[in-house]
């Protein structure tokens, strides 16, 4: 029997209400006491003694940092000091420094310096005012490193002379006369039986031995190499819950029976399923239970996620001249009728600012330097509709502002594409944009306005209809879209103008981007993946054709160059010609003939955050007559990345090293950018 008015099954709600006001209390108290804690922070972690061969000058902190991991020991960070009430510091804990040394030896017997030994812990404590609760210390670790060990030899077994033992040996990291390196070591056994297993060989096996000679500081690397039979794929069945009918998902199966065994169409093939974002859960699974058996059957084990997600956020952008604050919503769903079919939305709604800096905004007129932004884009596809061939269709609707006019764009694009072989992929489509440009120094709605003269100082169609047919093709080898490391990325974009609408005029355009990611110390240390050298060139022509009414470009499709993902000294669009001054202004015309070219070095500098120094040159032509290599503008510049889950968030300066007088008018020859990605 309960009482009138009681909750059946738990405590009254001011029973709970009084649980929560206890926990809240309970937890400002441990903060208070926490804030309270006086004691010793460390402040740095360095050491004296650490000045291996190769690892002097600038490779000296990267060998420190490697020693304050392998000791871990961390510092505080410096708003622990600022703020300590808010951010804990890293308190000094002397028992745990004799394991840090311990483990630091440990870290040089990995690499070669069997005979290293840890002296001990220095603790600098920098003058300070008496009395202060948090007291910052610094700790220098003191080292014997001792002589290293080196490779005398380096010998195979198992396998004869031939093709694939050569191979083999090109891909070894440890070399004789290197000093001994156990993460080198390693790394190379396992490379060799990846590069086995990619080769037909399913059950290949690697093995190794280290003989040192501990007088004689010598090691002796002996590699065991058993290949196994070559293989072929068996029958490939699918397990789980895929979800969707099978004969659709064998289109994204680069595993055929029959063909050679390769771990590398076993990648492929989880990477396809995966990136149709339709499963959680993708394994691909050969059948190695039999080592005798020399056709390898494989199972595709799939377990399916949400397939619609919604998403919703705000986009920003500040260049000097387009400064632009918006927000978006979007809809996406990645398995239409349970075939993979993809209906992808996204609405954007702004404003944009277009002024060269803050100093403007006090002159701002609302009429001509703010605008609305925004638009609507809806795409559907049909990946690989038929074999590797996937059918697009989008529809966009902008309303844009560029530096000295704005235009409405709605646009039509089917598109074919066509996954020719892995990184190629060339496309074909068809595009028609209608374009209305308004401005108060372009004034729309003239109907009768044609090819006049315009303020612009070039001949525009205003309205006008464009009808385009495009073709281009990509080669991406790039380890990561998003902060690539190494590989390769070419495109080409060609683009014919005339098969109806008002304008006739063929475009090509092209670029080439390479990644490397260096290595300044033998094997695969970690330096490779902290310093990378970026590099692109590209360049456009745009050549109009046919009767005099009709031989034109629009303003949008022309060429254009400067802002933060071209030449980085200029401001957006603005590096090429411009038309006759109005009110002070010369407004970007963009041109017919373009190149370009990047250099920047992407450095490691603490974390997540990398310092980027980089060279960039370019220039915009009215026209192909008119290219003079000498009119080549050079900027130089730097700036900081910070790696988050969404991508680097990036900001650059640079400056022009010899600007062209021509630009004298738009102000000092600096920029500031901020962006979302990488700059390419």
């Amino acid at each position: 029997m309960h009482a009138p008015g009681a909750r059946q099954g738990g405590a009254p709600p001011g029973g709970q209400i009084d649980g929560v006001v206890r926990l809240l209390l309970a937890l400002l108290l441990l903060s208070a006491c926490a804030a309270r804690r006086t004691g010793d922070a460390v402040r740095s972690v360095r050491f004296e003694g650490n000045d291996r061969p190769g690892l002097r000058g600038l490779l000296l902190p990267q060998s420190d940092r490697a020693l304050r991991v392998a000791a871990d020991v961390p510092a505080s960070s410096w708003a622990a000091f600022v703020a300590p009430r808010q951010v804990e510091p890293a308190w000094l804990d002397p028992s745990s420094l004799d394991r840090a040394g311990a483990q630091v030896e440990l870290w040089y017997a990995n690499h070669g310096y069997f005979d290293a030994r840890f002296l001990g812990w220095e603790v600098l404590r920098p003058r300070r005012p008496e009395g202060r609760r948090i007291r910052p210390v610094d700790l220098v670790g003191h080292v014997d490193q001792g002589e290293p060990t080196v490779v005398t030899e380096v010998a195979f077994e198992g396998l004869p002379r031939g093709p694939l033992r050569s191979r083999l040996e090109e891909l070894v990291e440890v070399s004789v006369g290197d000093t001994f390196d156990r993460d080198a070591y390693r790394s190379t056994l396992a490379e060799l039986e990846a590069y086995l297993h990619a080769q037909a060989y399913a059950y290949a096996k690697v093995s190794g031995e280290v003989v040192v000679d501990a007088e004689a500081r010598t090691a002796s690397v002996r590699i065991r190499l058993d290949p196994g039979p070559p293989c072929t794929f068996g029958e490939v069945r699918f397990a789980g819950r895929p979800g969707v009918e099978t004969r659709i998902l064998e289109r994204w199966v680069n595993i055929r029976p029959g063909a050679t065994y390769s771990t590398r169409e076993l990648d492929r093939t989880r990477a396809a399923l995966f990136a149709l974002r339709v499963y959680a859960v993708v394994n691909v699974l050969p059948d190695l239970s039999d080592p005798t058996r020399r056709v390898v059957p494989v199972t595709i084990q799939l377990r399916p996620t949400e397939t619609q997600e919604v998403t919703a956020g705000p986009g920003f952008g500040l260049e000097p001249g387009l400064q632009q604050l918006s927000g978006s919503v979007g809809y996406t769903n990645y398995n239409v009728a349970d075939r993979l079919w993809r209906w992808e939305n996204e609405a954007e709604a702004g404003v944009a600012t277009l002024v060269d800096g803050p100093r403007d905004l006090v002159t701002l007129d609302p009429r001509t330097d703010i605008s609305p932004v925004g638009g609507v884009t809806s795409t559907f596809t049909l990946p690989r509709f038929v074999g590797r061939i996937t059918v697009a269709t989008r529809f966009t609707f902008e309303v844009r502002p560029e530096p000295g006019y704005r235009y409405i764009s709605p646009t039509l694009q089917p598109n074919l594409s066509w996954e020719a072989v892995p990184n190629f992929t060339p496309t074909a489509g068809y595009r028609l944009t209608y374009i209305d440009y308004f401005t108060e120094r372009f004034e729309t709605g003239v109907s009768d306005l044609g090819a006049a003269e315009t303020p612009f100082g070039d001949q525009v169609i205003d309205p006008g209809l464009l009808s385009v047919l495009e073709q281009g093709a990509t080669w991406d080898s790039r380890d990561d879209l998003i902060a690539p490391h190494r590989g390769w990325y070419w495109s080409l974009a060609l683009a014919e103008a005339g098969l109806g609408g008002d304008f006739q005029f063929l475009r090509a355009r092209g670029e080439v981007r390479t990644f490397r990611a260096l290595t300044f110390l033998p094997g695969k240390a970690s330096w490779q993946e902290d310093l990378v050298v970026a590099a692109r060139a590209g360049g456009g022509i745009i050549v109009p054709y046919g009767s005099e009414e009709r031989a034109k470009v629009p303003l949008p499709e022309r060429l254009f160059l400067g802002g933060g993902t071209t030449v980085r000294g200029w401001s957006a669009n603005t590096l090429g010609p411009r038309d006759e001054p109005v009110d002070g202004y010369r407004a970007p015309l963009g041109g017919k003939l373009s190149g370009w070219a990047n250099l920047e070095g992407r450095a490691r500098v603490y974390g997540q955050l990398y310092f980027v120094p980089f060279v960039d040159v370019g220039r915009v032509w009215r026209d192909p007559a008119d290219f003079d290599l000498g009119e080549l503008q050079v900027s130089v510049g730097s700036g900081f990345r910070y790696l988050t889950s969404i991508g680097p968030v990036r900001i650059d300066l640079a400056w022009v090293v010899n600007r062209d007088p021509e630009f004298d008018d738009i102000g000092p020859p600096v920029a500031v950018h901020f962006g979302l990605s990488e700059a390419f």
